[in-house]
């Protein structure tokens, strides 16, 4: 836990949980936890990823939870599952070293699955086994302008946003 804040927000359509976890004997454990509503309409449905329509409703509920713990700076950012495309390919090959040409043969293979263009996605991906030069991935993709979108409010807000998962 010492590689990652200890505040966690984790955001729906309709609100966000704020949760601070601290050292305990045992591993974390939870020392405080709220929830903040969001105005209804704050994200609209989009193709893979919800749209966030309403970007002074994230805005409120977090200049709320500012108020109410006080200063800090780094948050992990925790969305629905729902909010990603998961997909398990078998790839023919897949370059060894991660570089940016992995990266492009994922979104190539992406494109026969996916309703939008790969490029309008933040995509990750992870290699699940290989078998010579072939692999099976793991790609988790999300609207990017979606993404971008909610960074930009809580970095308005004071916080940078680490890292970006799914629950």
């Amino acid at each position: 836990m010492a590689s990652f804040p200890p505040d966690i927000v984790v955001l729906d359509s309709d609100g966000l949980l704020h949760a601070r976890f601290a050292r305990g004997k045992k591993g974390p454990r939870i020392v405080n936890a709220k929830t903040y509503r969001l105005a209804e309409g704050t994200f609209t449905p989009a193709m893979v990823t919800p749209q966030l329509a309403n970007e002074a409703s994230l805005a409120e509920a977090l200049r709320r939870l500012r108020n109410e713990t006080g200063k800090w700076d780094h948050v992990s950012l925790l969305l629905p599952d729902s909010w990603f495309r998961i997909n398990i390919m078998d790839l023919p090959s897949l370059p060894k070293n991660g570089n940016g040409e992995a990266m492009e043969m994922v979104r190539w293979s992406l494109k026969r699955t996916l309703p939008i263009p790969p490029e309008q996605l933040r995509v990750s991906y992870t290699v699940l086994s290989r078998s010579g030069q072939a692999a099976k991935v793991l790609a988790l993709s999300a609207l990017d302008a979606t993404l971008a979108a909610i960074e930009r409010v809580f970095a308005a807000a004071g916080f940078e946003v680490i890292l970006i998962e799914p629950v």
